[in-house]
């Protein structure tokens, strides 16, 4: 169960009401909805963990682009969103998926737009999360072995 969101935690984190009596270890990867990856463990405590969103500002994490194999670094900028600069020669579309880099096909987010001058040789990709993290009620935690 989510304690606090963050418009009542730190900004970008969650406080879950799991902890190291649960076997939760920090880097524990952290999922809503069944298969979409909204962060891993930062901390934990005996009875609560706190989790780092993945698109908590500023920070970067891996992501893999649906059907192409290339992995790209994506930077969180608050409230579920993303950013990547990605090569201009590379298609992406708006609707297109970004995974997280696992055998599993665990989903990040869905591109919502792309941004390109002619003139520079990046363009960037814009893309929210599969899950709107206000809305969740409860959050499920990936123990590592």
């Amino acid at each position: 169960t989510i304690l606090s969101k963050p418009n009542h935690s730190p900004y970008g984190t969650l406080i879950i009401d799991v902890g190291e009596e649960d076997g939760v270890k920090i880097d524990d990867l952290v999922f809503a909805l069944g298969n979409v990856v909204i962060g891993e463990i930062e901390s934990v405590d005996k009875n609560s963990s706190k989790v780092v969103l993945y698109s908590s500002p500023g920070y970067i994490s891996q992501v893999t682009l649906e059907n192409t194999g290339r992995y790209f670094n994506a930077k969180g900028r608050g409230a579920g969103d993303f950013e990547i600069q990605f090569p201009r020669e590379l298609e992406v579309e708006v609707g297109q998926i970004f995974l997280y880099p696992s055998i599993n096909n665990y989903v990040v987010g869905v591109v919502e737009s792309v941004l390109f001058d002619p003139r520079d040789s990046y363009k960037r990709v814009l893309f929210r999360s599969a899950a709107n993290v206000q809305e969740l009620k409860w959050v499920q935690v990936r123990l590592s072995s």
